[in-house]
C-alpha cells in the first residue's frame, strides 16, 4: 500500500460523501420543513395516514428493485476494475430491463389490491392514497436504479440532484401550492408523485447525456448472473426496508392514525443520526471493492477505520443533543403536542448510534461477497423487532416499538461486526478512536445531568449546544493525539486536489499523530 493510493482512496470516499452529505443535509432540511408543514396544515391523524401510505409504497418498491440497488454498485466497481466495458454496459441494461418489468407488475397488483391492504390496517381511507401511489411505483424504482448505476460508475452527483434535491424541493413546492389554494388532504399524495415524476424525467436526460457507459441489450448469461448475485441482496434490501419501518407498521396495526403521526414524526427526526454514515457508505463500497479485488486488505482496513472515526465524530453532536434534550427538540420542531415522543427519541437514538460507532460493517460484508450472512442477520433483526414490538406496544405503547427497534438494531450490528472481524479482521476500534469518543460523551453527559433547564430550549440554543459538542470533540481529538496515517494522507490528497493552503492544518495533525 502506498500513501498515494491510500490518500486517493480516502479522497474518493470523502468527496463522494461530501456531495451526498451536502445533498442529504439540504434535502433533509427541505424534507423536514415539508413534513412540519404537512403536520401543521392537516391533522395528526391525516399525517399518519400519509406516512403509512408512503411506507407501504416504499416497501413494494424495494421488492421491485430485485436487490439491484445494492448489487449494481459493487458489480460495476469490479467490472470497471477489470476493464470489461462491454460487460459493464450489458449489466446496466439487464438491471433496467428486469427491474422495470417487475415494477410494472407490482404497480398493477398494488392498484388492484389497495382496498385489501387498507383493511389490514383497519383504515379504509388508505386505499385511495395507495392507488394514486401505484402510478409512481415504476418511477421510484427507475430513479433508484439510475442512482445505483451512477454510484457504480463513481458518480455521486445524481443522488444529490435527483434522489434528494429535486424530489424534496418539488414536494415542498407542491405542499406550498396545496396550502395557498386550500386543496384537500388527498392532493398531498399527488404532489409527492409529481415531484418524483419530475425527478426521474430529469435523471433520464442526465444519464443519457453524461454517463460514461450507456446500457446495451444484455445476454441471457449476464442477466442470469446479475439476478443470481442480486437475489440474496434483494432479501437484504427488503429486510432492511421492513426493518426500517416495521415498528411504525406495528404502531399502525395497534393504534390510531394519530399515534402513527406522533411516532412517525419522532422517527423522522431521529433518523438524522445515521445521516453521515449513509453518506459515507454511498461511495465506500465501489472504492473499497477495487482494493479488495487487488487483495490490498491493508488499504481496505485503513479506509474502514478512518471513515468510522470521522463518521462518529460528525454524528456525536446530533446524538448527544437528542439524548439530553429530546422533548425540547420535538416541541420546537413539530409543536408542544409532540413532546410525548421524547422517550421514543432517546431509545431510537441509542440504537442508531450503535451502528454509527461500528461503522460500515454491512457494506463491508457486501464488498466481501458475504451476502447470505447479511440476509440471515437482517432477517433475525426484523424477526426480533417484530416480536418485541408486537409484545410491547399493547403493554406500554409507542415506547415498546422504540425498544424493539433499538434492541434489534443494536444486537444485529454487534453480531455483524463480530462476523466481519472473524472473516476479514476488520474492526474500527483503537485507542485513538475510543478515548476521544469516551471523553466527549462523559463530559456532555455530565453537563446534561447537572444542567436542567427550567424553560424549553429554542432551536437556536440547541444548535449552539450541538456546535459546542463538535468543537469540544475536535479539541479532545487533537489533545489526545488521536490522528492516524489515513487521516494525514486524506488531508494531503484533498488539499493537493483543491490547491488549498493547509500547511498549518497538516502540521497540527502531524503533531497530533505522534505517539
Amino acid at each position: 500500500m502506498s500513501g498515494e493510493d491510500l490518500g486517493d482512496a480516502l479522497k474518493g470516499v470523502l468527496e463522494g460523501a461530501i456531495i451526498v452529505l451536502f445533498g442529504t443535509i439540504v434535502g433533509r432540511g427541505a424534507g423536514l420543513l415539508t413534513e412540519v408543514w404537512v403536520v401543521r396544515l392537516f391533522s395528526q391523524s391525516e399525517y399518519g395516514l400519509f406516512r403509512l401510505s408512503i411506507l407501504v409504497t416504499t416497501l413494494i418498491a424495494s421488492i421491485a428493485t430485485l436487490g439491484f440497488v445494492t448489487a449494481i454498485p459493487r458489480q460495476l466497481g469490479v467490472e470497471r476494475g477489470e476493464g470489461t466495458t462491454n460487460q459493464v454496459r450489458q449489466t446496466i441494461g439487464a438491471a433496467f430491463i428486469v427491474s422495470s418489468t417487475a415494477s410494472l407488475f407490482l404497480a398493477v397488483l398494488l392498484y388492484r389490491f389497495a382496498s385489501q391492504v387498507a383493511v389490514m390496517f383497519d383504515t379504509p381511507a388508505l386505499a385511495g392514497l395507495l392507488r394514486t401511489l401505484a402510478v409512481a411505483l415504476p418511477v421510484v424504482v427507475l430513479l433508484d436504479l439510475i442512482v445505483a448505476v451512477s454510484r457504480g460508475l463513481g458518480n455521486s452527483r445524481p443522488k444529490l440532484y435527483f434522489r434528494t434535491l429535486v424530489p424534496k424541493f418539488g414536494f415542498l413546492a407542491g405542499v406550498a401550492v396545496v396550502n395557498v389554494l386550500e386543496y384537500p388532504f388527498e392532493t398531498i399524495v399527488i404532489a409527492w408523485v409529481g415531484s418524483h415524476v419530475l425527478a426521474v424525467a430529469a435523471s433520464v436526460v442526465y444519464a443519457r447525456t453524461t454517463f460514461e457507459h450507456q446500457p446495451s441489450w444484455p445476454s441471457v448469461t449476464i442477466s442470469r448472473d446479475l439476478v443470481r448475485f442480486s437475489f440474496p441482496l434483494l432479501a437484504v434490501y427488503i429486510i432492511n426496508s421492513i426493518g426500517s419501518w416495521i415498528d411504525t407498521f406495528v404502531v399502525g396495526y395497534h393504534g390510531s392514525a394519530t399515534v402513527v403521526g406522533l411516532y412517525s414524526a419522532t422517527v423522522l427526526l431521529t433518523r438524522l443520526i445515521p445521516m453521515v454514515l449513509g453518506s459515507v457508505s454511498f461511495m465506500y463500497v465501489p472504492i473499497a471493492s477495487k482494493f479488495h479485488g487487488r487483495n490490498d486488505q491493508e488499504t481496505v482496513s485503513m479506509i474502514y477505520t478512518t471513515m468510522t472515526k470521522w463518521i462518529t465524530g460528525l454524528t456525536l453532536p446530533i446524538f448527544l443533543t437528542f439524548i439530553l434534550f429530546p422533548g425540547d427538540i420535538l416541541s420546537a420542531v413539530f409543536g408542544p403536542e409532540f413532546r410525548n415522543g421524547a422517550t421514543v427519541m432517546q431509545l431510537l437514538a441509542i440504537g442508531f448510534m450503535t451502528h454509527t460507532l461500528l461503522g460500515t460493517n454491512g457494506q463491508s460484508l457486501i464488498m466481501l461477497g458475504r451476502r447470505r450472512f447479511l440476509a440471515l442477520s437482517q432477517s433475525a433483526s426484523v424477526s426480533m423487532n417484530l416480536a418485541l414490538s408486537f409484545a410491547l406496544v399493547p403493554l406500554i405503547g409507542i415506547e415498546g416499538a422504540a425498544i424493539g427497534s433499538a434492541v434489534a438494531y443494536t444486537i444485529t450490528n454487534v453480531i455483524t461486526s463480530m462476523y466481519l472481524y472473524h472473516v476479514a479482521g476488520l474492526h474500527p476500534f483503537s485507542w485513538n478512536y475510543v478515548i476521544p469518543v469516551g471523553i466527549t460523551i462523559a463530559i456532555f453527559s455530565g453537563i446534561g445531568v447537572l444542567v436542567s433547564p427550567t424553560t424549553p430550549l429554542s432551536l437556536g440554543t440547541l444548535f449552539l449546544f450541538a456546535m459546542a459538542i463538535g468543537l469540544a470533540h475536535a479539541s479532545v481529538y487533537i489533545v489526545t493525539r488521536s490522528v492516524n496515517e489515513g487521516e494525514l494522507e486524506m488531508v494531503r490528497a484533498v488539499s493537493s486536489s483543491l490547491g488549498l493552503p493547509v500547511g498549518p492544518v497538516v502540521r497540527i495533525l502531524k503533531w497530533a499523530s505522534k505517539p
